[in-house]
Parts: C-alpha cells; sequence; structure tokens
C-alpha cells in the first residue's frame, strides 16, 4: 500500500495519514481483522517519524475503526462494516451541510436545491444502472 503525504499541506501530517488510512479502510483495501502496516513499515514507507504514525494510529483508534495492541499492532475492527456505515453517513451528512450553506449564501431557494439534487442523482444512477 502507497500513500501520499504532501508535506507543503497545513493538514498536520498525522491527519494526511489517518485520513488515508481511514479512506483505505471504508473502501476496503483493509478487511475487518486484517493487520495495518506496522509503525515501522508505515514511517519509514513514508519517511516521517514513527510517533507521527502512532499518532495517526491513535487517532484512527478514536474513531473506532482499529484497534491497537500492544506488542502485536494495529488491526481493522472486526465491526468495521457498522462503523464504515456510519462514517460514510457522517462524511455525507458534513457534505452535504456545506452544500446546503452554499445554496442558502447564493440565495437558492430550497426547491431548487432538492430539484438540482433529483436531477444529478437520476443522472448518476442512470450511468450505474
Amino acid at each position: 500500500m502507497f500513500l501520499e503525504i504532501d508535506t507543503s499541506s497545513p493538514t498536520p501530517i498525522y491527519a494526511q495519514v489517518a485520513s488515508k488510512l481511514e479512506s483505505a479502510v471504508l473502501s476496503g483495501v483493509f478487511a475487518p481483522g486484517e493487520q495495518l502496516p506496522s509503525v515501522r513499515e508505515l514511517s519509514n514507507q513514508l519517511t516521517i517519524n514513527p510517533n507521527t504514525v502512532v499518532k495517526a494510529y491513535q487517532m484512527l483508534a478514536s474513531t473506532d475503526l482499529i484497534i491497537i495492541k500492544k506488542g502485536t499492532g494495529a488491526f481493522v475492527k472486526e465491526s468495521v462494516k457498522d462503523s464504515i456505515q456510519q462514517k460514510r453517513k457522517e462524511k455525507w451528512d458534513t457534505a452535504l451541510k456545506e452544500l446546503v450553506t452554499e445554496a442558502i449564501n447564493a440565495s437558492m431557494k430550497k426547491d431548487d436545491v432538492i430539484n438540482r439534487l433529483k436531477k444529478v442523482w437520476t443522472t448518476i444512477d442512470k450511468k450505474k444502472g
């Protein structure tokens, strides 16, 4: 697995690592129960301080996606499927709140926003089916 870190980003490196790993877990790159790369392995791969990886793993553990077992490593939680669905809904809610805020700031009417959503939904749904 290869992660890219943007050293020029204002986002702290540990947060970037956590975000990339979270995306990997949510997209199924790591299956429930699967072990994540060791702290040493990931820090060497990214050429970052091992403490940065530890902080990223702790951040993921606090979100209930992984569990850290002392002496053996970090693992994707077996119950991650429920967490994945919850996280996806939370991300969607966050994105939707931002879009609705932008729509309100642009003086758009609620019905117009709903109609636009339906149009986009229909367009994408047709492409999938």
